[in-house]
């Protein structure tokens, strides 16, 4: 899956664009739909690539808890808006709960300053490569 940053300044209310403004994040981006993957999550793999995440949906918190390396996450709305940010999530902690969060996007630590991710940046989401 590819995820793409909204180059638009307030993507719900300015409608005039006839093409998307957007640019490429990460484009090697799993996806962990099942109960044991979301439970897992990156337990068992290598670090993540600068280019590379784990999309968790259906979750508001998440847990380092058995992992190896720090962790970056970005917790999504459901109109994939970033509504919080935390960064270098050490192994052993546990995140808050996060109000309004649908969905959680784990990256390698330092990826969201790195790629310049803020709160409030809309996000999206492409199962297709880009032409």
């Amino acid at each position: 899956m590819l995820v793409f940053k909204s180059l638009k300044e307030n993507p719900f209310f300015q409608n005039n664009f006839k093409k998307e403004e957007k640019i490429l994040l990460f484009d090697k981006v799993n996806i962990a739909k099942s109960f044991f993957k979301k439970f897992t999550g990156l337990i068992f793999s290598r670090p993540l690539d600068l280019n590379e995440g784990l999309l968790i949906e259906s979750c508001n918190s998440i847990h380092t808890f058995w992992m190896r390396f720090a962790i970056d996450a970005v917790f999504i709305d459901r109109n994939n808006v970033i509504v919080r940010i935390i960064e270098n999530i050490r192994p052993f902690r546990l995140s808050p709960i996060i109000r309004g969060a649908e969905k959680v996007l784990e990256l390698r630590s330092g990826a969201i300053k790195h790629k310049c991710i803020k709160k409030n940046d809309a996000l999206i989401f492409s199962n297709q490569a880009e032409k």
